[in-house]
């Protein structure tokens, strides 16, 4: 899914984060996640939530979404390791479990 282009120049900034969620009966399952501005990337506009994914049944489909926005992304995947995904390098965070790979599901 491409950008929208209102928010093709936020392109690069914040960060994406996704989980997987494990929905009721009538609602997919799959990963769910959110891009999110920080007045870090941009102190002229406002922090908050730039945009929601649509829901991705494999981890691989939602990191694609994430990277097509940013280098920074972290997903919390089904055993509940929280993982790095981005391209940019990892920080130093102890929350971090690992860098994520395609077989992680």
């Amino acid at each position: 899914m491409d950008v929208p282009a209102p928010l093709s120049n936020r392109i690069g900034t914040g960060t994406v984060y996704l989980q997987w969620v494990e929905a009721p009966d009538e609602q997919p399952q799959g990963y769910y996640g959110y891009w999110e501005a920080t007045a870090l990337d941009t102190p002229e506009v406002p922090s908050g939530n730039l945009e929601e994914s649509p829901v991705h049944p494999e981890a691989v489909d939602a990191v694609a979404w994430a990277r097509k926005r940013t280098g920074r992304v972290v997903i919390q995947v089904q055993d509940g390791r929280i993982l790095w995904a981005g391209t940019n390098p990892m920080p130093d965070d102890p929350d971090l479990a690992g860098e994520w790979h395609p077989l992680d599901l």
